[in-house]
């Protein structure tokens, strides 16, 4: 039995959260069909990408009514104003020359003319992918094909004219996630954009949320789906556990919290851009210090600009994410909004690191051991930070152990459905 797995990132046990999910998948995927009977489709997400290398990144309809107002100001004979439209149709030729994936997303949501937003149900569209992904169906007869993205639309309809079922195992609802939080005129075109997305979960034939949110919202439009948790498996397991043995070894440093996470997602770096200014201005609790690592993060602040106990690493290599791993004695996640699920609150459960976090995040899974939610209230965070500086909490074993056995193992039990559907 061979089943296909659609995706755009690689499933490896080192990298973002991003990553751990596809790696999770995939492990699943192999313990349901066995090694070697999953084909792992790529679909690099460079739509928006080419998008981007347009002259500006502003709207289509941003940059023309610039473009009007710039020559209205500069024309003398009000007879000459047509000119300006002229320049425009030349702009709009030259865009659709440059970026026809973009236009396309302009078809399914005009609002992006407006305000643009980066989702797309489009990443399959071309051709040339649709033929070859329609020759990997035809060499291995799968019994099912995972999506875990739903801007791979396209190829609902090629696995439907073969009978193949397709199941979706999205991160996020990636309307709201692509949304840029910056530009409120952005959530209009998000609705539409929501909309799409559901079009296309409603496609599938079975639906596995990441997030508790996310299952409720979807189940509240009619459309069955089901509740698919993160945890780690395999080696990323086996990595955590280790880790929970060696912290075990040794004496965490007093007041030493660290917080990690990619900057480059824009729900993530809101998150820490209040972190940092609550701190300029009201400081950490005596003793404290955070260290702050993940792609990006060392850019939070402008050129030599320092806040007093907060260290910005950036991108952190293993053997010195493991080392502040070992002595921090305690994680820190702010997350004050966004879509999906943090895979960092279940990892350090299994390595038994306690965790203070925002009460935003845990309404996506079942509260993991030794973590302590908070609100928005700065005061709540330094209180919790003075508590674990007295004294650091414990996760035992037995305690994530119990947790980890009462998750639903959801994509296993769909594809049996499957399984047996054929027998």
């Amino acid at each position: 039995m061979q089943i296909i797995f659609v995706t755009h990132f690689d499933p490896l046990p080192v990298g973002h959260g991003g990553v751990h999910r596809t790696y999770q998948i995939f492990n699943e995927l192999e313990a349901v069909v066995g090694q070697g009977n999953v084909t792992l489709v790529k679909v690099w997400l460079q739509w928006w990408k080419e998008y981007k290398r347009a002259p500006s990144d502003k709207p289509l309809a941003a940059r023309l009514g610039a473009k009007v107002e710039r020559n209205r100001s500069q024309l003398k004979n009000p007879s000459l104003y047509l000119r300006p439209f002229h320049r425009i149709s030349k702009s709009i030729r030259r865009n659709v020359a440059r970026v026809p994936k973009a236009l396309g997303s302009y078809a399914e949501n005009p609002l992006k003319l407006l305000a643009n937003t980066d989702y797309t149900t489009r990443s399959c569209s071309s051709a040339e992918f649709r033929a070859r992904y329609e020759r990997i169906l035809d060499q291995t007869h799968p019994i099912a094909c995972v999506l875990e993205h739903t801007t791979f639309a396209d190829l609902i309809p090629l696995n439907a004219r073969r009978n193949i079922p397709t199941l979706c195992c999205p991160q996020n609802l990636e309307a709201f996630d692509l949304m840029p939080l910056a530009k409120p005129a952005s959530l209009n075109t998000a609705a539409i954009d929501f909309a799409n997305e559901i079009r296309v979960l409603a496609k599938c034939d079975a639906r596995l949320m990441i997030s508790q949110v996310e299952t409720a919202v979807v189940n509240a439009f009619g459309i069955p789906s089901h509740y698919y948790p993160y945890l780690p498996v395999g080696e990323i397991r086996a990595q955590h556990l280790q880790l929970r043995a060696e912290r075990a070894q040794v004496k965490q440093e007093p007041g030493l919290f660290v917080m990690l996470g990619s900057a480059e997602h824009e729900t993530t770096r809101e998150a820490f851009v209040w972190f940092l200014d609550q701190v300029r201005r009201c400081g950490l609790p005596s003793g404290a210090r955070v260290v702050v690592g993940g792609n990006g993060t060392d850019k939070l602040l402008a050129n030599g600009e320092r806040v007093p106990s907060v260290e910005l690493r950036g991108w952190l290599e293993h053997a010195e994410l493991q080392d502040l791993l070992l002595r921090a004695q305690a994680m820190l996640i702010p997350q004050r909004r966004g879509f999906g699920a943090l895979t960092r609150l279940s990892e350090f459960a299994c390595a038994g690191i306690p965790v203070i976090v925002s009460h935003h995040a845990t309404f996506a899974q079942d509260a993991t051991p030794g973590a302590r939610p908070v609100g928005d209230d700065w005061n709540e965070w330094c209180a919790e930070m003075q508590n674990i500086i007295k004294h650091t909490p414990t996760v035992s074993a037995d305690e994530y152990a119990r947790w980890d056995a009462r998750q639903p193992r959801t994509l296993s039990a769909v594809l049996q459905e499957f399984v047996h559907s054929l027998s």
